[in-house]
């Protein structure tokens, strides 16, 4: 499974801040964006990579528990 994280950048000069993520597919990486400015910024201008336009090959797993002795 590929690391999620996300990179953060501010320019002490100018307060710009850049946000990059890393091995979050599709839109999420926008909503987990979101999730961090909150109403704390304004986002001016935005660039997506080619990882927004992928979406993840990876099944959920169904879990399943087993117990010894269960009827």
């Amino acid at each position: 499974m590929t690391e999620e994280k996300i990179v953060i950048r501010i320019n002490e000069e100018t307060g710009e801040i850049n946000i990059e993520t890393h091995g979050i597919l599709g839109p999420s990486c926008v909503d987990e964006v979101d999730k961090i400015l909150k109403d704390n910024a304004t986002v001016y201008e935005s660039h997506k990579t080619d990882e927004y336009y992928r979406t993840s090959t990876v099944k959920p797993q169904v879990g399943t528990t087993l117990r010894r002795g269960s009827k």
